[in-house]
């Protein structure tokens, strides 16, 4: 949205690590033993834990001409980075730039408000559908919840469609 500098989205994860007692290891994880509460490691061999949290997080499924020009995945963040280059350029022009977003998750509508924010401090002008696959945005939430949030989006402009699952 281009509240923060990139360099400020950036975490050292070893720093983090060692100013609370842990230690880092860059690694690849290739098994799990949860019965002896070891994770084997592509180089550094078993490493035993107390507590284990993976945070894999999402990757979004492969679409049929997402490697086009003009698409952007959330994932790897230099995609977004991307988008945002991109986005910032067109919104100099006079026309409106017309954004699709392809799910109507927590990650969509965060990316619709980032967006429709991105637009307003650049002085440009941005039409964005956010495309949901269930009966509405945010299902995961509560409906009063899901509800406020749409209500924001849409006083920033920014449009729903319902039911549609993008197949290419």
């Amino acid at each position: 949205g281009g509240a923060y500098p990139p360099e400020l989205d950036r975490i050292d994860v070893a720093a983090l690590a060692a100013r609370g007692g842990g230690r880092f290891v860059r690694d690849r994880m290739i098994g799990l033993d949860h019965r002896a509460r070891t994770v084997v490691l592509e180089r550094h061999g078993r490493l035993t834990y107390d507590a284990l949290s993976l945070n894999l997080g999402s990757s979004p499924p492969a679409i049929p001409g997402s490697d086009q020009p003009g698409a952007y995945t959330v994932k790897p963040i230099q995609s977004l980075r991307d988008l945002r280059a991109e986005l910032e350029t067109r919104f100099r022009g006079a026309a409106p730039v017309r954004v699709l977003i392809a799910g109507g998750g927590a990650t969509g509508s965060e990316l619709a408000g980032n967006i429709a924010g991105l637009a307003q401090a650049n002085g440009g002008r941005a039409e964005i559908v956010v495309l949901a696959g269930g009966k509405r945005i945010l299902e995961q939430l509560p409906e009063k919840a899901a509800a406020a949030v749409r209500a924001n989006l849409q006083r920033r402009g920014v449009a729903f469609s319902t039911g549609s699952r993008v197949v290419r």
